[in-house]
């Protein structure tokens, strides 16, 4: 592998993966780095419908690419990061890795990507 990690795009199988007690590490040894798109979505039409801008687009579209409304919401690509993903292509891959890690919450995001997150620690 390189060092560079590869663009991650959803697709079955993949899964952002993070650790409840950890922020910015790796959260288990299965996972490798990806670069993701950091999607800045908000729940109106029209930047202007935004309350803190009072009726104007607020430099909306100043900052950042690829401005959007998606299923009435307005979005707006603010560059790259790098998370975990886990390979977890088959049903037994996926209770192994449940079963190694204990509680996992599972879910898809906004973006349509899988995600699973090791449970180790509280949080509200």
């Amino acid at each position: 592998m390189s060092d560079k990690p590869e663009t991650l795009t959803p697709r079955p199988g993949l899964f952002i993966c993070t650790r409840t007690s950890l922020w910015d590490e790796r959260p288990c040894s299965e996972a490798f780095p990806v670069s993701v798109v950091v999607v800045d979505t908000r729940c109106c039409a029209s930047p202007k419908e935004i309350p803190i801008n009072n009726g104007t687009d607020g430099d909306w579209y100043l900052k950042g690419t690829n401005h959007r409304v998606v299923d009435g919401y307005i979005k707006r690509d603010l560059g790259i990061e790098t998370a975990w993903a886990v390979e977890l292509p088959t049903l037994s891959s996926f209770v192994k890795f449940v079963e190694t890690h204990e509680t996992c919450i599972v879910k898809v995001n906004e973006e349509g990507f899988s995600t699973i997150e090791i449970y180790d620690s509280y949080r509200e």
